[in-house]
């Protein structure tokens, strides 16, 4: 009985509701036929997951809201359709992922997003971007370098907390704010700046080695 969880339109699965499958702990997966017509998903729908690995997401869908993956240690592999506008908070907190490429639609995106992903390593950001929100990338031990966009303008608290392997970092713009606890515990010791803002950053972080590209 999928009362409550989803809306059908024939044998069409238009939405997915709130928790609708969190703690499935033998569900492995989903077909593409599944989440083809999908254009809604509720909070948590897809949190506790023990065994899911992967999930190819539908163009249409619009946001991925709050914890969505949460807690899905075994995930390794998510799409982010080109359609998609909003990532909630924590959508993939504490999960298994290794690389994600955020499509330049993403504006927005949540508290903890990819808190506690420790093997995350590799991270493409949205150009649109304008703010990486608090506890972003905290405690994501395996990161080791990433580009801030150059719309991005605020850094915030404990966003990359706890992140040890983070040698490198580059901005490809001015951020006007960057919390002062933006890189506690991190491992920076090289940021990559644009030549003609070497003043201004050496300001703003002046513990670091500051290294110029002119392009």
């Amino acid at each position: 009985n999928l009362e409550g969880y989803s809306h059908i339109i024939g044998t069409r699965i238009m939405s997915i509701g709130t928790e609708a499958f969190m703690n499935c702990k033998k569900l492995d997966g989903f077909n593409s036929s599944f989440l083809e017509y999908v254009r809604f998903i509720g909070r948590g729908a897809f949190s506790g997951m023990d065994s899911l690995t992967k999930i190819v997401l539908p163009e249409g869908l619009t946001e991925i809201p709050d914890y969505c993956f949460g807690c899905d240690d075994a995930l390794k592999s998510v799409n982010i359709p080109s359609t998609v506008t909003t990532i909630g908070e924590g959508a993939f907190f504490f999960t298994g992922i290794t690389d994600i490429s955020m499509p330049d639609s993403v504006t927005k995106i949540g508290d903890c997003l990819f808190s506690t992903c420790k093997q995350l390593v590799n991270v493409k950001l949205s150009k649109a971007l304008k703010k990486i929100p608090a506890r972003a990338f905290s405690m994501c031990k395996s990161l080791s370098y990433i580009e801030i966009p150059s719309k991005v303008k605020e850094i915030g608290e404990l966003c990359f907390q706890d992140t040890p392997a983070l040698k490198i970092l580059r901005f490809k713009g001015k951020v006007k704010y960057i919390s002062s606890t933006a890189f506690k515990d991190s491992g920076i010791e090289t940021i990559i700046v644009p030549w003609y803002l070497k003043g201004y950053y050496r300001k703003l972080l002046p513990c670091v080695s500051i290294k110029v590209s002119w392009i």
